[in-house]
């Protein structure tokens, strides 16, 4: 028996619903994860408004989440653009995968925090070392007063510039997870505050 083949319209428009049904299951996937991860907590800021208990977001959750809603928090508060906030977490998770270190490496034995700041006194206290508000703070003014250019660098470079570790392309690896903590928590923020006005 010969199998007649399908005219070119009508396979293309077969493939079309294809395609667009596997977006609207993936769309719904993404949604219902998204959902069952992140409720609202109630409080004021990323940090305070959304729960990261038991939220799983890009290989990251519990405490390492409400570390970075810390850092979206404090880029915010200084009026900086999400570009600004992806490059602290980013440089969080290369450094101390977004927890509070209490401990250097061997480049650094007296670095500390989220975002393994020295002991020089040009970041702080250890008290300010180890408060991620205060920490991501101090990150996000030596970013824009040291390195003005930052906005048409790439991440890993102002990143870079800041921390001066031997790698330029160190917090690369870490870009696109940032891009999906920051946006991801930030929009589940919105939902809260305006679920809660």
């Amino acid at each position: 028996m010969r199998v007649q083949a399908l005219p070119l319209s009508i396979a293309l428009g077969l493939l079309l619903v294809a395609v667009l049904a596997v977006g609207v299951i993936t769309t719904q996937n993404v949604l219902k994860a998204g959902d069952l991860s992140l409720t609202c907590a109630g409080g004021e800021g990323v940090a305070g408004s959304v729960d990261t208990t038991d939220a799983r977001i890009a290989g990251y959750s519990g405490e390492q989440l409400t570390n970075a809603a810390h850092i979206i928090d404090a880029g915010i508060a200084m009026g900086l653009p999400r570009d600004a906030q992806e490059i602290a977490v980013m440089t969080a998770m290369g450094e101390s995968a977004l927890q509070i270190l209490d401990y250097g490496d061997t480049a650094g034995p007296d670095s500390r925090g989220l975002f393994q700041q020295r002991g020089s006194g040009a970041w702080g206290s250890y008290e300010d070392r180890m408060d991620p508000v205060i920490s991501a703070t101090n990150f996000y003014r030596a970013l824009t007063n040291n390195v003005p250019e930052w906005p048409s660098l790439a991440p890993s470079d102002a990143a870079h510039r800041v921390q001066r570790n031997a790698d330029p392309r160190h917090y690369e690896r870490w870009e696109s997870a940032a891009d999906e903590v920051v946006l991801t928590l930030t929009a589940q923020a919105q939902t809260c505050t305006s679920t809660e006005g």
